[in-house]
C-alpha cells in the first residue's frame, strides 16, 4: 500500500533538494532527482481514489461531552498535526478525524525540538479554527505531544 503522505509531501521535499544543489535556470536535474520526481508524477492519480467522508452530525441527542484531542508531532523532515473529535454518547464513543496539516521543514535547518515546537504552535491553530468552525466553545481541548523540550518551553 502506498503511504498517501508521501506523495503529498514528496513535492516540496524534492523543491527543497533541488535549492539546496543552486542549479542553474537552463541546468537539467540529476538523474536520481528527475527519477523520483517522474515516480512522483505516476503516483498522482492515486489520489483521485481517496474517499474522506466529511459528514459531522452533532446533534445534541443523547450527547454527554464532547472534547478535542490534538496531536502534534515532527521529524528532520516534515512537521503536522491532527485534531479529532470524541463524541460521548450515552451507550457508546464516537471519535473522528476533523482536521490535519503537515508542513514540510523549513530549508533553513532547524533542530527537532524547534520542529516539534512548530508542530505544537500548529495544532493550536488546528484547534481554534475547528472550535471556533464547530461552534463549540466550551469544549474542552487536549493536546498530546511526544517532545518534553517543547512542553518545557510552552
Amino acid at each position: 500500500m502506498i503511504d498517501y503522505h508521501v506523495i503529498l509531501t514528496v513535492r516540496e521535499r524534492k523543491m527543497k533538494e533541488i535549492w539546496k544543489l543552486k542549479l542553474k535556470w537552463d541546468e537539467n536535474l540529476p538523474k536520481d532527482i528527475l527519477n523520483q520526481v517522474k515516480k512522483w508524477l505516476e503516483q498522482l492519480p492515486i489520489l483521485a481514489g481517496i474517499k474522506i467522508p466529511r459528514c459531522l452530525n452533532l446533534s445534541s441527542n443523547g450527547i454527554k461531552r464532547l472534547t478535542l484531542h490534538v496531536f502534534c508531532d515532527a521529524s528532520k523532515k516534515a512537521y503536522a498535526a491532527c485534531v479529532f473529535l470524541r463524541v460521548e454518547y450515552e451507550e457508546n464513543v464516537f471519535v473522528k478525524l476533523i482536521q490535519a496539516k503537515a508542513r514540510v521543514a523549513p530549508l533553513k535547518d532547524i533542530t527537532i525540538p524547534r520542529l516539534e515546537l512548530l508542530a505544537c504552535v500548529l495544532g493550536t491553530r488546528l484547534a481554534a479554527s475547528v472550535k471556533n468552525d464547530l461552534n463549540l466553545p466550551d469544549v474542552r481541548i487536549y493536546y498530546l505531544t511526544d517532545s518534553m523540550t517543547a512542553l518545557a518551553w510552552i
